[in-house]
């Protein structure tokens, strides 16, 4: 779950990420990954986005699959990926 200002407000597996600003996170090929999702929903409500983010079984960077959905009446997104080759 994040807030439209790329604040993390809770995240299943990575914990430490709760509280922390990702704005300018880049992933490995340069995309603004958590700008990205929050520009989809801003735009359309919801979807689906392709990006790399580590992966904490292998501790490496892979591909990976989100969908996202704005929540309702407030500026929070949430959503869930899998990691895939793609």
């Amino acid at each position: 779950i994040y807030d439209f200002n790329c604040i993390n407000v809770a995240h299943g597996t990575q914990k430490d990420l709760q509280g922390q600003n990702l704005y300018d996170y880049q992933d490995s090929k340069g995309n603004y990954v958590i700008r990205e999702l929050v520009n989809i929903v801003k735009t359309d409500g919801s979807g689906y986005y392709n990006y790399y983010w580590n992966n904490p079984q292998t501790g490496k960077e892979e591909a990976k699959t989100a969908i996202v959905y704005k929540v309702p009446g407030i500026d929070y997104l949430i959503g869930s990926g899998i990691y895939r080759e793609f």
